[in-house]
């Protein structure tokens, strides 16, 4: 029998446990052989095999956690020195955040060493490891293929000169920026496992790629915005502004109040053709609602973004909402400040998500339209006597 079990352990690495075996000392924490600098380690205890691994990795979670939080805190006590800045409140959200991003990328490094179950209680004990050597050799690889493909995007970026091509070229140049934020997280990661990384610096610098997709913005893309029903005029300055805020060049035909916008402009755009064109109505009616109090207002938006040169529609949508306020003006005016966020949003995302190849064209088709349905018409009301 003895022999039997020699074999059984030599073959396939069985343990052979009884009641009288004492714990291994892995279970309490106490054995040396298991602290090292490059090891994290953590310890699951339960009633089933199964709770005990997850416990195990979540002590290595917590561990490395501890690790990322520890390293924010250095570098941000030495920046305050530096400036003499205070940001320590909206520094706490921001570690934390980063701690539980971070703790999630690596946690995939981590594996189960050794289980132990206790037979007279039932106790599981379960031991993860992270071998930070594993981990930082992991984290470096993957820096590597992001260089290469920063440095695939950029030489791709700078090729062509018709409009299309242009599209062509801001999608890399803009997809190489954000690999470029990507490698930060990298690299951050990297520092808090191995502290003694050398300097690893990107093949192009972030700030001069995004001056470069300024410049082939202003180079390739113009829109324009026509807008149509009630109170147009506010309508348009605010897809404008959002637009704007995107880093989307905007043509000025036909709209003096452009200029008193609290944007700055290149005059060049003005003298450019616009190859977009954001196209839609909006309006304004009294929801048919009796209310002794209220006054509600409906109101719709139906817009459509179309490739001036081949009438192409690369983006349309139709949003429609109520108000209520006092009096009709007030409700009218709720209802505008509603909308108003939402065109802005909405059409920057479309447009953007169209130029930088985030957005996949089907083909052309007709919008919905919101606008269509209303079930009074203007001819029947003014703000004064609304019903």
């Amino acid at each position: 029998m003895g022999m039997l079990c020699w074999i059984c352990v030599q073959l396939f690495g069985c343990s052979i446990y009884t009641e009288n075996r004492l714990p291994p000392t892995w279970t309490t924490g106490k054995d040396s052989r298991y602290i090292q600098e490059h090891i994290l380690e953590g310890v699951g205890k339960a009633n089933s095999r199964a709770r005990a691994v997850k416990d195990a990795y979540a002590a290595i979670a917590k561990a490395f956690y501890i690790r990322v939080i520890a390293y924010d805190q250095d570098i941000e006590s030495y920046t305050m020195r530096e400036t003499g800045s205070d940001s320590r409140s909206s520094h706490v959200f921001d570690a934390t955040r980063r701690g539980e991003v971070a703790t999630g990328r690596v946690l995939k490094n981590g594996r189960i060493a050794e289980i132990w179950h206790e037979s007279k209680s039932g106790t599981y004990f379960a031991r993860a490891i992270m071998d930070l050597n594993v981990v930082a050799a992991n984290l470096r690889e993957k820096i590597r293929e992001i260089d290469q493909d920063i440095i695939y995007h950029v030489s791709e970026s700078r090729k062509g000169e018709s409009f299309a091509e242009g599209l062509y070229s801001l999608k890399h140049v803009h997809k190489a920026i954000n690999k470029l934020d990507l490698r930060k997280t990298y690299i951050a990661d990297l520092r808090i496992v191995s502290p003694s990384t050398l300097k690893h610096n990107p093949p192009h610098d972030i700030s001069e790629l995004k001056s470069e997709l300024s410049q082939l913005l202003s180079k390739r893309l113009l829109v324009k915005v026509e807008v149509t029903g009630d109170k147009e005029k506010i309508v348009w300055s605010a897809i404008v502004e959002g637009l704007l805020r995107k880093g989307l060049p905007v043509s000025t035909e036909g709209h003096a109040s452009f200029h008193s916008m609290p944007h700055s402009i290149n005059k060049k755009w003005e003298k450019s053709m616009p190859n977009l064109l954001v196209k839609g109505k909006v309006e304004f009616w009294p929801a048919l609602i009796r209310d002794p109090i209220f006054t509600f207002v409906r109101w719709c938006a139906d817009f459509v973004v179309l490739e001036i040169g081949t009438q192409r529609v690369i983006g349309d949508f139709s949003r429609s909402g109520k108000e209520g306020h006092l009096s009709f003006p007030e409700a009218k005016n709720r209802a505008l400040r509603t909308m108003q966020p939402i065109l802005m949003t909405t059409i920057g995302e479309t447009i953007s998500s169209y130029i930088y190849g985030e957005l996949k064209i089907v083909g052309n088709h007709n919008p919905a339209a919101t606008c269509g349905y209303r079930k009074i018409q203007k001819k029947f009301f003014n703000e004064k006597t609304p019903y």
